[in-house]
């Protein structure tokens, strides 16, 4: 395999990397929304009820530093924060490997090149956002005349 082969390879794999954990990051976003969601037709539903699901929260028992020991996370935060944390590092990556092409060209060329990534960076997460966003919310609140709860 030549060297400039293997260094398409690197770019490849680099960008579906961060392809990858973009989506990801879209993912758990999305599901703390919908989980949001549900606690808030949950919170609705024991308000009318007069049943207090949500009154009944444990407090931690146990400091942060008791590794073996349970405490309140935020699941989703978390999932968010890692999923967000390996996509910025893809493009470190990405960005990192630019010296190899990079090297024997003026500074002129790295601005280009360097623009053209993060455009390409910026450009994957928008179609991400825009074709993954669910349109489910804004077609229900059109067609129901129930209770909605703005958050």
């Amino acid at each position: 395999m030549r060297g400039e082969d293997h260094l398409f390879l690197r770019y490849l794999l680099a960008i579906l990397g961060y392809s990858l954990s973009t989506i990801w990051f879209c993912v758990n976003r999305g599901s703390k929304y919908w989980q949001e969601n549900w606690e808030k037709q949950i919170e609705y539903l024991t308000q009318l009820h007069q049943t207090p699901i949500f009154g009944l929260i444990k407090v931690p028992e146990h400091p942060f530093y008791r590794f073996n020991k349970s405490y309140s996370y935020s699941v989703s935060r978390l999932n968010q924060l890692v999923s967000l944390l390996i996509g910025l590092a893809w493009l470190v990556i990405i960005m990192s490997m630019m010296n190899d092409v990079l090297g024997e060209f003026s500074c002129f060329c790295c601005v280009i090149y360097t623009s053209g990534v993060l455009s390409g960076a910026i450009g994957v997460f928008a179609l991400v956002h825009f074709f993954g966003k669910s349109s489910t919310a804004k077609e229900y609140s059109k067609n129901f005349n129930g209770v909605f709860l703005n958050y």
